[in-house]
């Protein structure tokens, strides 16, 4: 199956999203997947669409997103990261391998016009966080 652009909005393959990690979640370099897992009540996971700031330059992005949750209050800690995840090889990734479809959905607020939120699995589906996290394709250093 090849992901396509819907109706629904989503975010086009191409592009990426990163997902705050604090530095418990990051350990020699390698990410925990319960950090791409839902918590109870939650119907989708939050993350930060970069090509919403920049079509590439990556640090740009990053300071940016870290701006847009810190304008919300969030604390963003030294030395935790951006897990950035590409959307189209996650939906076909996760599809393949869970047989679920996965969507990237822009949810941009006032204070974080980035925000996304990744819909299509549920707080049980543990083997979709941890595909996700496997497919991290770089950490980038929060600050």
């Amino acid at each position: 199956m090849a992901y396509q652009l819907t109706e629904e909005n989503n975010l086009l393959p191409e592009h990426n999203v990163a997902r705050y990690c604090g530095p418990r979640k990051i350990i020699n370099g390698t990410l925990a997947y319960d950090v791409f897992l839902l918590r109870i009540g939650e119907g989708f996971l939050s993350t930060n669409w970069l090509e919403y700031f920049h079509p590439s330059d990556r640090q740009f992005q990053v300071v940016a997103v870290r701006n847009a949750l810190e304008s919300k209050g969030f604390r963003v800690n030294r030395n935790g990261g951006f897990a950035i995840l590409n959307v189209g090889t996650a939906v076909q990734r996760v599809y393949r391998d869970c047989n679920l479809l996965l969507n990237f959905r822009p949810l941009g607020q006032a204070s974080d016009p980035s925000h996304t939120g990744i819909f299509g699995y549920s707080v049980d589906d543990t083997d979709v966080a941890e595909s996700l996290a496997n497919l991290v394709q770089e950490i980038q250093p929060a600050v």
